[in-house]
């Protein structure tokens, strides 16, 4: 088969949708090395994230950086896919071409959120109108939609009155670097070039309104200051991480909450493995994946018990409600002195077996498949 996707976020953005694109798109071409796979972008970035894609001869990398590149995406790249004689054409972010359904290729849409729904001071008005009728056509015109959860297929079938039987859930995995255990050498250094201490609470995550951290500072200064180990905060930010660091100083917690930004995915699993535990506030995820990194690194998780997250963790982790101050420190103390996961190895491999690379993988080529029936 000829797969295409469209690969805008696979060259573009480096967090969860980025993520997400690049782990499929390189699975599909390891577990099935036959099919031809076509990454339709407006600016194909070559760095150490999408290098592989440059040098393989499985994909073809098609570009168009003109200036109305938005409009070749969303109408005109339906030509090129014909031209390319495209069997299969996968939006891998909650969008497919304008048209696609009278073309003749099959598509499938993954549809990961439906964010600007709910946290609307997220988004701009005109950017809530277009993400709402982009994700709209979506949902009507996809031969297949992907959820990468059982909240968001609920979400779906509710707010756009989706066929459940034309939703299939497809979980993310976690990417490879998360499983290798790093030598005590190696964590010594990462430990030293960040300058982070003995122990300490990791939290990884954009840091905005929608993930809460603030809960996680309000929650830290009922806390005894001798008791309390530092939290890492990984993630970059703007207003809101203002105000998350004017929050630190007027508690006096300058010495208790250490900021990182720009960390690679070289340095990321290092700083995950040298953490106590994981914390994740967030208020509306669709998936949640540093939640999932976090357990494949080996470390227990304490988040939300809303939306997605305890699909995500189960029994990996412990729950609280987002907007609970005293319940959260009432963890975060436990989870600092308490050996609270006795089971954790055991609950973590059995969990882990559901984001299994290849078997997911393998879901996707089935669906692929099933649309011509073979």
């Amino acid at each position: 088969m000829k797969i295409g996707f469209d690969a805008k976020r696979l060259f573009m953005n480096y967090t969860g949708l980025g993520n997400y694109s690049r782990i499929l798109v390189s699975n599909l071409q390891k577990y099935f090395p036959d099919n031809q796979y076509f990454l339709y972008t407006p600016k194909a970035i070559r760095n150490k994230d999408t290098e592989q894609f440059f040098n393989s001869s499985k994909f073809t990398i098609r570009e168009n950086n003109a200036i109305f590149s938005s409009y070749w995406r969303s109408f005109s790249i339906v030509k090129d896919l014909k031209k390319d004689n495209i069997d299969v054409f996968h939006g891998l972010s909650a969008e497919l071409p304008f048209g696609i359904h009278r073309s003749g290729i099959k598509s499938v849409v993954t549809i990961h959120d439906l964010i600007f729904k709910f946290v609307k001071e997220d988004y701009k008005l005109p950017d809530r109108i277009i993400y709402n009728l982009k994700t709209g056509y979506a949902c009507k015109r996809a031969d297949k939609i992907f959820t990468i959860s059982q909240f968001t297929k609920k979400d779906l079938i509710r707010i756009y009155d989706v066929n459940p039987e034309n939703i299939s859930v497809i979980y993310l995995p976690v990417s490879g670097i998360f499983t290798k255990k790093y030598s005590g050498d190696v964590l010594i250094n990462t430990k030293s070039k960040f300058n982070l201490p003995d122990r300490f609470f990791l939290y990884v995550g954009s840091v905005i309104k929608r993930k809460n951290l603030r809960i996680i500072i309000e929650a830290m200064r009922t806390i005894d200051h001798e008791e309390l180990i530092p939290l890492v905060v990984v993630g970059n930010g703007k207003k809101y991480l203002s105000e998350i660091k004017q929050l630190v100083k007027k508690y006096s917690l300058h010495n208790k909450v250490i900021f990182l930004k720009d960390i690679n995915n070289q340095d990321l699993p290092k700083i995950y493995q040298l953490s106590d535990f994981f914390v994740f506030p967030s208020y509306y995820e669709g998936f949640g994946l540093p939640v999932l990194e976090a357990i494949q690194s080996g470390k227990p998780v304490l988040a939300s018990d809303n939306t997605s997250l305890v699909e995500v963790a189960d029994n990996c982790g412990y729950f609280q409600a987002f907007d609970n101050i005293d319940a959260w420190a009432g963890s975060i103390k436990k989870m600092i002195y308490e050996d609270t996961f006795p089971d954790f190895e055991k609950n973590r491999n059995n969990h882990l077996q559901k984001f299994d690379p290849e078997t997911i993988t393998t879901e996707v080529m089935k669906e692929y498949r099933n649309l011509f029936q073979i």
